[in-house]
C-alpha cells in the first residue's frame, strides 16, 4: 500500500486529476451559460459532457505513464488503454445521439417551421386562498397572452395550444418540443384581500435556463392588474430580443376600464359555459362601465358564437355587427373589436368586408390564432385555395395541434390536386386524432375510383360525427360513389341537425344534394320539389349579395340534375365569375351532371376550372419555395 502511495505520489496523479478538474469545470460552467443565447442544441451539449468525463480517465492514464519526470516512451498497455476509453466513448456518444435524434423528432412530429421566436404562455396557477379565484388567474393569463400577441416579432402560441399543459409536469424542453416553442413563460398568481401578488418567469426551452423573472406586489385594483399585463408583455419582448414598435407599446399600455367589477364580470364571461351565461356577465359589465371597449367585442364574440354553435337566428348578426362597431369606436386601436366585426360581415354573408375587417384585426393582433383561423375559413368559403393554405399554416405555427386548421389545409391540398401535401397533413392529423381523416381518406378513395373503401369510410365517419355540416359532407360523399339511399339517409339526418349548427346558411347545399338522392333514387317528383326549393333558396342568398360561391354552383347543380342544360350551364358561368373552384375530378365523378358529360360547352366549362386548379396550385408552390428559402 505505501509502494502504490508512493508511485501516485511520484506520478503527481492526484495534482493531475485536479487539474483537470478545474478546468473540465470551467469549461461545463461557460457550456451552461452560453448554450441558451447561442442555441447550442441539447446533443452537442451532451456529447461534449460525455468527452469530458472521457477525458478524465484519459488524463489519469497519461499522469500514470508520464508523470513521473524522465518518463515519455509511449508503451504497449497505455496505448491499448487510451485506445479502450477512445472506443467507449466513440460508443457512448453514438448511443446517445442516435437516441437523441431519432426520438426527438419522434416525439414531435407535429414541428412548425418558424420565421421568429416562437413563446408559450402556460397558464398561471391559482395560489389563492379560494379556489373561486381560479378564473381570475385564467383571465388574467389570458389577458397577458393577448398583451403578447400584439408583438408582431414574436409567434406567441395560443391559449389553446397550452391548455393541454395545465397541470402537466413536462419539463420546458419536451413542451418546447412539442410546441416548437423557443422559450415558456410560467407564472402564479395570488390574490387574498386587496392585495395582488403575480409571479412570472421565462425559460429557455432548449437550455432551460432562466432568460428573466420577475414578482409583482399590487394593491387589487385595475391599475395594478394592468400594470402587471403590459409589463410581463414588455419584459418577455425584451428578453426574447424582440422588436416592440410605438404602436405596439401603445396598444400594450392601454387601460381597458378602470372598475374592477367590470373587469371581473368580463373575467366571468370568458369562463362562460354557455352564451345566455356569457352575456349575463357582459351586460352587468356594460352597466357599470359602458365604455369598456374589450367587453363590447366579447359580447359580439359570444352572440357570433351562439350563431355559429347554438342555432340562433342570423338576424342575430346586424346585432352583432353594430356591439363590433361600438367596440371599435372605443378601442380603436385594439383588434378585438375588428375580429368580431369580420364575424358579423362573414354571418351576413359580406365575406370580402369580413376579410377586410380581420386583417384589420391582425394589424394590431397579429398572433391572434382566431381571427387567423377565421381567414381561413373565409377564404375556404370563397374557394380561394392558395389563401386558405395560407392562413391555415399560420393558425397551425399558433396551435400546433390543431386539427380543424390542419384538416382545411389538406382539403385544400385536394382540392389542388397537390396529393403528397394533403397525405401529408393527413399524416399530421392522424398523430392528433385518427378519426379526424376518415372523411379525407373517403375523398382519396374516390378520387382513386375506389368507391367501395370511399362508401366504407364515409358510412364510418357518419357514424361517429354528430354535426350538420359533418353529416351532410358525408351524405355529399355518399352521392358521388353512387349509394343514394345512404346519401338520403344522412341528408335526412343532417336536416334533422340543422337547428344545432349553421344549418341555416347551408339549406341550400342540403337541398340539392338531397333532392339529387331523391332523383336518382327514383322518388322523382319529392326529388325534384326538393331541388326547386333549394334553387329558391339559393337565388334569395344572391339576391341578398351572399358572397358564399358555392350557392351559385348549387344552383348549376340542381338545374343540371332537373334537366335545364341552358340553365346549368349558364350557374355555371356565373359561378366561375364569383371564384368557384373545385377539384374537376369531383365534378366529373357528380351524378347530377351526367346528362351534360361531353356537352362541349360544359367541357369548355371544366377547361376553364382545370386551369385555375393549376394556376392556383402554382401560386402555393410558389408559397412553398418562398417559406423553406
Amino acid at each position: 500500500m505505501a509502494s502504490l502511495i508512493a508511485r501516485l505520489r511520484e506520478r503527481k496523479l492526484v495534482q493531475w486529476a485536479l487539474a483537470y478538474l478545474a478546468g473540465a469545470w470551467l469549461i461545463f460552467q461557460a457550456l451552461e451559460a452560453i448554450a441558451g443565447p447561442w442555441g447550442i442544441p441539447d446533443g452537442l451539449r451532451r456529447g461534449i459532457h460525455i468527452l469530458l468525463v472521457a477525458g478524465f480517465f484519459l488524463t489519469l492514464v497519461l499522469a500514470w505513464y508520464h508523470g513521473e519526470q524522465g518518463r515519455q516512451r509511449v508503451s504497449g498497455p497505455e496505448l491499448v488503454m487510451i485506445a479502450a476509453l477512445c472506443a467507449i466513448a466513440a460508443g457512448v456518444l453514438r448511443f446517445v445521439g442516435g437516441a437523441a435524434g431519432p426520438a426527438a423528432a419522434e416525439a414531435n412530429p407535429l414541428a412548425v417551421k418558424r420565421d421568429r421566436p416562437g413563446v408559450a404562455v402556460l397558464l398561471f396557477a391559482n395560489l389563492s386562498p379560494s379556489p373561486d379565484d381560479a378564473y381570475f388567474a385564467d383571465g388574467l393569463h389570458e389577458d397577458i397572452l393577448n398583451q403578447l400577441a400584439k408583438v408582431g416579432s414574436l409567434d406567441v402560441l395560443a391559449r389553446q395550444a397550452v391548455l393541454a399543459y395545465r397541470d402537466s409536469d413536462k419539463r420546458p424542453r419536451e413542451i418546447g418540443r412539442e410546441l416548437s416553442a423557443d422559450a415558456v413563460l410560467e407564472g402564479t398568481v395570488q390574490r387574498e384581500g386587496d392585495r395582488l401578488r403575480v409571479t412570472a418567469q421565462l425559460i429557455d426551452c432548449e437550455s432551460e435556463a432562466h432568460l428573466w423573472s420577475e414578482q409583482y406586489d399590487e394593491d387589487l385594483s385595475v391599475e395594478g392588474v394592468f400594470s402587471i399585463q403590459s409589463n410581463v408583455a414588455r419584459q418577455v419582448a425584451r428578453a426574447m430580443h424582440a422588436i416592440l414598435s410605438p404602436e405596439e407599446a401603445a396598444r400594450i399600455d392601454e387601460v381597458g376600464t378602470q372598475d374592477l367589477t367590470a373587469y371581473a364580470l368580463f373575467q366571468l364571461a370568458r369562463s362562460a359555459s354557455t352564451p345566455e351565461e356569457g352575456i349575463r356577465s357582459l351586460k352587468l359589465a356594460l352597466e357599470r362601465d359602458p365604455d369598456f371597449a374589450a367587453a363590447y367585442a366579447l359580447l359580439a364574440d359570444t352572440y357570433l358564437w351562439g350563431m355559429g354553435q347554438h342555432g340562433w337566428e342570423l338576424s342575430w348578426a346586424d346585432s352583432t355587427r353594430l356591439l363590433a362597431e361600438k367596440a371599435i369606436a372605443l378601442a380603436p386601436e385594439q383588434g378585438a373589436g375588428y375580429f368580431a366585426l369580420g364575424g358579423a360581415y362573414g354571418m351576413s354573408g359580406r365575406m370580402r368586408a369580413g376579410i377586410q375587417a380581420t386583417r384589420e384585426g391582425l394589424a394590431r393582433t397579429p398572433n391572434d390564432r382566431d381571427g387567423v383561423w377565421r381567414l381561413a375559413v373565409t377564404f375556404a368559403v370563397m374557394d380561394q385555395f392558395p389563401e386558405v393554405v395560407e392562413w391555415a399554416r399560420r393558425a397551425v405555427a399558433l396551435y400546433p395541434a390543431d386539427t380543424l386548421s390542419r384538416g382545411y389545409l389538406a382539403e385544400a391540398y385536394l382540392e389542388l390536386g397537390l396529393r403528397p401535401d394533403a397525405e401529408r397533413e393527413i399524416a399530421a392529423l392522424a398523430e392528433l386524432d385518427p378519426a379526424e381523416t376518415g372523411w379525407l381518406r373517403a375523398r382519396i378513395a374516390l378520387l382513386d375510383g375506389d368507391t367501395a373503401t370511399a362508401l366504407a369510410l364515409t358510412r364510418s365517419e357518419a357514424q361517429g360525427r354528430a354535426t350538420f355540416l359533418d353529416v351532410l359532407d358525408a351524405s355529399w360523399l355518399a352521392g358521388l360513389a353512387g349509394d343514394f339511399q345512404t346519401s338520403i339517409e344522412l341528408a335526412e339526418r343532417a336536416k334533422g341537425l340543422a337547428g344545432s349548427g349553421s344549418g341555416g346558411v347551408y339549406m341550400d347545399d342540403l337541398a340539392s344534394t338531397y333532392g339529387l338522392a331523391l332523383l336518382k333514387a327514383g322518388r322523382t317528383e319529392e326529388g325534384a320539389q326538393r331541388l326547386r326549393w333549394g334553387m329558391e333558396r339559393s337565388r334569395e342568398f344572391v339576391a341578398a349579395g351572399f358572397e358564399w360561391v358555392g350557392s351559385r354552383w348549387d344552383l348549376a347543380r340542381s338545374a343540371a340534375a332537373l334537366g335545364d342544360r341552358a340553365g346549368a350551364l349558364e350557374y355555371a358561368r356565373k359561378a366561375l365569375d364569383a371564384g368557384f373552384m373545385m377539384n374537376p375530378r369531383f365534378i366529373e365523378l357528380d351524378p347530377a351532371f351526367a346528362g351534360l358529360r361531353g356537352d362541349p360547352e360544359f367541357e369548355r366549362i371544366l377547361d376553364r376550372i382545370r386551369a385555375r386548379q393549376q394556376e392556383m396550385a402554382r401560386r402555393v408552390l410558389e408559397l412553398d419555395a418562398a417559406g423553406d428559402s
